[in-house]
């Protein structure tokens, strides 16, 4: 999965078992995922030492590596990564993005989230869209294809979810 330029945004290509080496195939198993998620710490500093993909308000702050490991593992079977982000007032919302069976499912923690709904919440799209725009990576998930307007607003009729966003650094 390639980051691409605003023009040229599409759909994840769907995975061929001739792409290189094979992955190891992921049972996708939401139980397990959640149960996961629950595992994570409650503290700001351990969340940002753990073993996740962490953005602070659009902000790298580790595990970079994971979520290109994630691209890249995709492109070959299976792959799983845990996203963690932060709202404007601390709270953590801690995301799984999985893709397997040809297919990304998403599992969203908001119970740290003392605004939010506190609750699981999980879908199943067919595309991870990864958009290169002015200076940022939006990572768009749908079901169907998609264009660029899809970052304009939130389209939930479409079946769209706005997965994760950050800044390029140098």
């Amino acid at each position: 999965m390639d980051i691409k330029e605003d023009s040229e945004a599409s759909e994840s290509d769907k995975k061929s078992d001739s792409v290189g080496d094979k992955m190891p195939e992921i049972q996708y198993d939401v139980t397990a995922v959640k149960t996961r998620l629950a595992g994570y710490p409650d503290d700001y500093e351990a969340l940002c030492e753990s073993d996740a993909f962490v953005v602070v308000h659009g902000q790298v702050k580790s595990g970079f590596e994971k979520w290109e490991q994630f691209l890249l593992n995709t492109e070959r079977g299976d792959a799983t990564l845990d996203i963690v982000q932060f709202t404007e007032e601390g709270d953590a919302i801690i995301t799984n993005l999985t893709y397997a069976e040809n297919s990304y499912y998403v599992v969203v923690d908001s119970t740290r989230d003392a605004w939010g709904i506190g609750d699981y919440w999980e879908e199943k799209f067919a595309y991870c869209n990864v958009i290169l725009k002015e200076g940022r990576v939006v990572v768009v998930m749908s079901k169907d294809k998609v264009d660029e307007s899809v970052l304009e607003e939130y389209h939930e009729d479409m079946g769209v979810y706005h997965l994760l966003q950050y800044e390029i650094t140098e």
